[in-house]
């Protein structure tokens, strides 16, 4: 355990390695040790180490846990890889509307206004909208860091799964990706747990309870 948080990068996860070594040391047992530090580990850890040490098989648990999470690095990397280029386009163009709105119209408001004539429905929305266009992206911008607070908050309450599946799963594509991406980490989790020689019940338990998905866990919970 030392050597392994003498090798890690984060330093969080470096503490908790050292705290559970520091437990052993005591004479507290490896299950003992990690229950009290497992808050500070990802929540899928405490859950298969707990496995693994039940079914005397936690070197094979701790390398699938090794694969699981390299899967699911590389979902994450996809879906961002996927949004990344659509979110840099838009945030583009917010940019350039926002130069257009705020030094080019206000140019030709006071041309128009020497014409002493009736200008176009379409052309008196355009000025209308360049004048409060500031403001509507002003509360856009609120509105995206108050949603980055909300999923902040309900992530330190451990209730980030109820954002998940009762908003985002709603979203068109978005959604989709999204439901790929849980049903996937799920099937791989049930894996995890059937490998380590849990029973099927105890393996749907342990992939529902990694998952940390209302909606999945009331669907494991049929299946058992």
């Amino acid at each position: 355990l030392r050597l392994i948080a003498a090798d890690l990068h984060s330093g969080r996860l470096a503490q908790a390695a050292n705290d559970v070594a520091s437990d052993l040391e005591r004479g507290a047992s490896f299950r003992e040790a990690f229950d009290r530090r497992a808050s500070q580990f990802p929540p899928l850890y405490a859950c298969l180490v707990d496995a693994g040490v039940q079914t005397g098989n936690l070197p094979g648990m701790l390398f699938n846990l090794g694969r699981h999470l390299e899967l699911t690095n590389r979902l994450r990397y996809s879906l961002w890889r996927a949004f990344a280029y659509p979110a840099m386009v838009l945030l583009a163009l917010a940019m350039i509307l926002l130069i257009v709105s705020t030094r080019v119209l206000p140019q030709f408001e006071p041309i128009y206004r020497d014409f002493n004539t009736t200008l176009p429905e379409l052309t008196i929305f355009v000025i209308w909208v360049g004048k409060i266009y500031p403001m509507i992206l002003l509360i856009v911008a609120v509105l995206i860091l108050l949603v980055f607070a909300i999923v902040f908050l309900l992530r330190m309450a451990g209730k980030s799964g109820y954002l998940v599946d009762y908003f985002l799963l709603q979203i068109p594509v978005v959604g989709r990706c999204l439901r790929t991406s849980l049903i996937a980490r799920w099937c791989d989790a049930l894996r995890l747990g059937i490998e380590s020689g849990l029973d099927l019940p105890r393996a749907i338990t342990l992939a529902s309870d990694s998952i940390a998905s209302p909606r999945l866990k009331k669907d494991s919970a049929e299946l058992i």
